[in-house]
């Protein structure tokens, strides 16, 4: 299905089955509608089996038109050797008298091998689409939000017992099942040892004993050294591969795998800045994608990336945070992969095994 296609199939979808595939996305007031629709993109992906992880984590893909300048090649991102004893500056390197990382000089500029990904490895299961049952669900899939200052919603992740910290109070709980029939229960809310409650909460299943997380969709730090420290990310973030979108000098695009990322290196440029303000939602295109875990409270394979204007942003607890980034630390971070990562450009492909060239 085309894109524009798909789209529109995905305007028409009830809330309820967007909410029963991805707990925690709920719709928004008009003002905040591209941040919805972008929710609803993720969620909805997720119920029609066709999402494409790499996709998700590199960003969008932006097409050139006429009058524009030419897209920035993989070379335009490698700094030339310092020798002013300055920090490196994003310029062209010289690839044909300097090996970058483990890509080759060709016609169409800088090229990484090829790697073949089964097409059925970017797929999920289409039990997705299936609306469960109320008495098969869990008690977070039951209530998927919380009235809680605002609103909190559901993780469908059960927290550790050793993470509970004290009672903050009660608070209604509500959902809808597979009769639109809304039920209401109240629970105990409480602090998440680590965290901070403006961010997530714990509630406690009466019934079970068990603990489960709800996140505040809506939670806005103001820089980026608070985002880290209310949700001790020093402790729990887990950083992965890296996704490199760019179109090559044929016109043609590509994505770029690169492994072997250090996570130090994630800390010293991306991260270091802890005075950097968080800022309206502004043009989330970007080339470099890091893919990040959080698995205390059941994320995996969410994005850490760097806009086209240097901005630093994350998905983390389901909306949009951005930080001002700078040139110069975008800079370092790109040419740091691009030099000491080994990258692949990836393929799909019908087979079974990936292939790499």
């Amino acid at each position: 299905m085309k894109s524009e296609k798909l789209i529109h199939a995905l305007s028409d979808i009830d809330d309820q089955f967007i909410l029963s595939a991805a707990p925690g996305v709920r719709p928004k007031p008009a003002k905040a509608q591209a941040r919805s629709l972008r929710l609803r993109w993720c969620a909805a992906a997720a119920c029609l089996a066709v999402v494409v992880t790499i996709v998700g984590l590199a960003g969008p893909w932006r097409q050139g038109t006429a009058g524009e300048a030419e897209p920035a090649q993989p070379a335009d991102l490698v700094s030339k050797p310092d020798t002013t004893g300055q920090e490196p500056e994003s310029a062209a390197g010289n690839p044909e008298t300097e090996q970058i990382g483990n890509a080759e000089n060709g016609e169409n500029g800088l090229v990484w091998p090829v790697l073949e990904v089964p097409g059925s490895q970017t797929q999920q299961s289409e039990s997705l689409c299936m609306r469960r049952l109320w008495a098969e669900m869990t008690f977070p899939q039951r209530y998927a939000t919380l009235a809680w200052n605002g609103a909190y919603a559901t993780r469908d992740t059960e927290l550790p017992a050793a993470q509970i910290a004290q009672k903050l109070g009660t608070a209604e709980a509500f959902g809808t099942d597979e009769n639109q029939e809304l039920h209401k229960i109240t629970a105990d809310v409480f602090a998440v040892r680590g965290l901070s409650s403006t961010a997530v909460v714990a509630v406690r299943d009466a019934g079970s004993g068990a603990y489960y997380a709800y996140i505040n969709p809506e939670y806005r730090p103001e820089t980026l050294g608070q985002f880290i420290e209310d949700l001790n990310l020093r402790a729990y973030l887990k950083t992965g591969k890296v996704y490199y979108n760019y179109q090559k000098k044929d016109g043609s695009f590509a994505t770029v795998e690169f492994t072997g990322l250090s996570t130090e290196q994630v800390w010293e440029t991306l991260l270091s800045d802890s005075a950097a303000a968080c800022i309206e939602e502004n043009d989330l295109y970007g080339q470099f994608s890091v893919s990040i875990d959080y698995p205390l409270l059941g994320y995996h394979n969410m994005c850490l990336a760097i806009t086209e204007q240097h901005q630093l942003w994350t998905n983390l607890l389901d909306t949009a945070k951005v930080f001002e980034l700078g040139a110069q630390k975008s800079a370092l971070f790109t040419d740091y992969v691009l030099r000491n990562c080994t990258g692949h450009e990836l393929r799909y492909t019908d087979t079974d095994t990936p292939v790499a060239e």
